[in-house]
């Protein structure tokens, strides 16, 4: 990993590097010759740093913090002088780049240069003009959508809207949703009683036999009458089926019945009769009621 270098750091550690520089040992063969390497290192770094040469590690705190102060400034300035250069590169860089490009474009549109340069301010003009296009074509498009989605957001608001007042206006009168815009009025349910009756006898010695009637009602809950009332509240005159269904206690069905109406016309309630044979010998727990189909007429 790269990590940059504090140029403070640098020139603390080159000014301390120094001291070894006052007088490296004199000794014969290669020892003093790998020693002397770095020493002459040091010197030019001090050199570039502009160290003071009387500056040692025999000098006073001051010294030392003073010649560290200009250090770094020294080392703020070769910074500095380095962005710069670095800078004139750059421009150098786009010069010649934009140099070559007129050799190539020269080669291409002949030696004139003025028409060249109309040309290019030709092409650069269009690239402008084709960007700028671009970028009111993206900013209609995006005000486009924005729009869009305003609208849409708005039309459902309002289809919700008027779907909630059209159920509170069909649940004053008694009608409730099942679907594809389907409404079931309130129905009735009637289980019908079976008469039960037989002759009693009663035998007294004294009198002539004499026979007197009992009645007893029981109810069918085998067969079931339903009545009641739907009404299309689509716009359009449809075909409609509807099926009730009806369960024990238990989630059983246990009997059903399909109204179906042709040519059912809107907002107009179709009553319905029906009898029904159910699978159960006592009154059904739960009913639901749902559309088969609500096809428009051909």
């Amino acid at each position: 990993m790269h990590r940059s270098t504090n140029p403070v750091l640098v020139g603390l550690c080159l000014f301390l590097a120094t001291f070894a520089v006052g007088g490296p040992p004199e000794t014969d063969g290669p020892a003093s010759e790998v020693a002397a390497e770095p020493a002459g290192q040091a010197r030019e770094e001090r050199t570039l740093l502009h160290i003071d040469p009387d500056i040692d590690e025999h000098s006073s705190r001051a010294d030392l913090w003073n010649e560290l102060v200009k250090t770094a400034i020294a080392a703020s300035e070769l910074r500095q002088e380095l962005s710069r250069a670095r800078m004139k590169t750059a421009q150098i860089e786009r010069e010649l780049d934009a140099l070559r490009q007129f050799i190539l474009d020269h080669e291409e549109f002949g030696p004139d240069y003025e028409e060249y340069e109309k040309i290019r301010s030709i092409a650069e003009r269009e690239s402008r003009l084709r960007s700028a296009r671009e970028r009111r074509a993206k900013l209609d498009a995006q005000r486009k959508l924005r729009l869009s989605e305003t609208e849409r957001r708005r039309d459902l608001e309002e289809a919700v809207r008027l779907e909630a007042e059209r159920d509170k206006h069909y649940a004053k009168v008694g009608f409730g949703p099942i679907g594809l815009d389907i409404y079931l009025g309130r129905s009735s349910y009637f289980y019908a009683p079976v008469d039960v009756s037989q002759s009693q006898v009663i035998y007294n010695p004294s009198i002539p036999s004499s026979g007197q009637a009992s009645t007893e009602m029981e109810i069918n809950y085998s067969e079931m009458t339903i009545s009641g009332s739907f009404l299309n509240a689509s716009a359009e005159t449809r075909n409609v089926g509807i099926a009730i269904t009806f369960f024990d206690e238990h989630g059983n069905q246990v009997g059903a019945e399909i109204i179906q109406v042709e040519n059912a016309r809107s907002n107009v309630p179709y009553p319905f009769t029906s009898e029904i044979k159910m699978a159960l010998n006592r009154p059904f727990s739960t009913h639901s009621s749902y559309v088969l189909y609500a096809d428009p007429v051909q």
